[in-house]
């Protein structure tokens, strides 16, 4: 009898622990995981013309807070670092986005439409 009992008891117990794990397991989430978050930073292109080698050259890029107009030539670029005591995006950062970038501008319209803006 007693040994029923303790068997009883953690079969109960087995249960209990089994129905909080699937429980919390199933839960809806609030943010859709195939959406990527837009990085925070935008940096406008601001090159004498829009080449491959002056769209992927960091230094044509500087810091902006001002939306661009919808267009066919590149505007800017959303990206996650900023840089203290620069107006200039981080060289390596702007490197992992450059063929999007060349690719928008040929293309006349955004690869990337959270990440990439094209102006008049």
């Amino acid at each position: 009898m007693k040994k029923s009992k303790l068997v009883f008891g953690l079969a109960a117990l087995c249960l209990a622990f089994g129905l909080v794990f699937s429980m919390s397991a199933f839960k809806a989430t609030t943010e859709n995981p195939s959406q990527k978050k837009r990085a925070e930073h935008f940096y406008r292109y601001i090159g004498p013309d829009y080449s491959e080698s002056e769209i992927r050259d960091y230094t044509n890029y500087e810091r902006s807070d001002s939306p661009c107009e919808d267009g066919v030539n590149l505007c800017g670029v959303f990206l996650a670092s900023d840089p203290s005591g620069t107006d200039q995006p981080v060289q390596s950062e702007l490197d992992a986005v450059a063929n999007n970038l060349w690719t928008s501008q040929q293309n006349g319209s955004s690869v990337d439409s959270e990440t990439i803006l094209m102006r008049e």
